[in-house]
């Protein structure tokens, strides 16, 4: 009997998200026609891998127009590997992710999906977004968003969760302030509770 890898474990530093590893035994589907593979009483259905790398995320920058459908989260966080899991977690929850590393990637998306130059509407339903960033911070990108746009949800992530970090994000404009490592359904039910909360204001 062969052995599966279920899930995969990333762990770097305080700001990483954490995930663990477990091999459990394989039994084959009851026909070659299912779309998932058994496991014991375990259905998955297959998925292919989301790659961390600048280039194969292309598509999530807005290098790549596609149509909108769900609601549409702007995540911007610099550590590669949380960026590509809270992504790939957050689709399988029903959100059109948009995915970004830089406060620079994220402004410039938001220009590329404009359909006017003066459009004061958000090309995006809720930021999701890391306050230490390589060429800024979530509280500096935040504020430049509200300076453009009527209406700006946000909820921050942090590896900090001291008062002083939560009135920050706080005055910036974030909703919530979410401290990592943090659960998919924190987050969830965090997006959930922003958006159907009144509108935010400059």
């Amino acid at each position: 009997m062969g052995l599966n890898r279920l899930i995969w474990q990333t762990s770097t530093g305080a700001n990483a998200l954490a995930l663990m590893s477990a091999e459990l035994p394989a039994r084959p589907a009851p026909s070659s026609s299912a779309r998932g593979e058994s496991f014991g009483s375990i259905v998955l259905t297959p998925s292919a891998p989301v790659s961390t790398t600048p280039a194969s995320m292309s598509a999530a920058r807005g290098d790549v127009a596609e149509p909108r459908g769900s609601t549409r989260v702007l995540l911007v966080d610099d550590h590669l590997d949380t960026l590509a899991t809270l992504q790939r977690m957050l689709q399988r929850h029903g959100y059109d992710v948009v995915a970004v590393a830089s406060v620079v990637e994220a402004m410039q998306w938001v220009e590329r999906n404009l359909a006017t130059p003066d459009q004061r509407a958000t090309p995006f339903d809720v930021l999701v977004s890391d306050i230490g960033l390589p060429d800024g911070d979530g509280c500096g990108l935040l504020r430049q968003l509200r300076d453009r746009f009527d209406d700006v949800r946000a909820v921050a992530l942090s590896g900090y969760g001291m008062d002083v970090d939560r009135r920050a994000s706080a005055a910036a404009g974030f909703a919530m302030h979410l401290v990592k490592p943090t659960g998919v359904q924190q987050l969830v039910e965090a997006l959930k509770q922003v958006l159907a909360s009144a509108p935010a204001t400059s």
